[in-house]
């Protein structure tokens, strides 16, 4: 799947002509993990009854 993304946001880049490497693309899948990690704990904090 990680091989995948990085196609995926390769396409979007080349289309947008932005060139970037693919340790920079690993790092930025790699940050947007993280978010989207810190967010679904988040979002399963509030399901539970936590208060906004």
């Amino acid at each position: 799947m990680k091989e995948e993304m990085i196609f995926d946001i390769k396409v979007i880049a080349n289309e947008l002509h932005y060139h970037v490497s693919d340790n920079e693309l690993k790092w930025r899948i790699f940050q947007l993990r993280v978010r989207l990690d810190k967010l679904e704990e988040t979002v399963n904090r509030k399901g539970k009854g936590a208060i906004n």
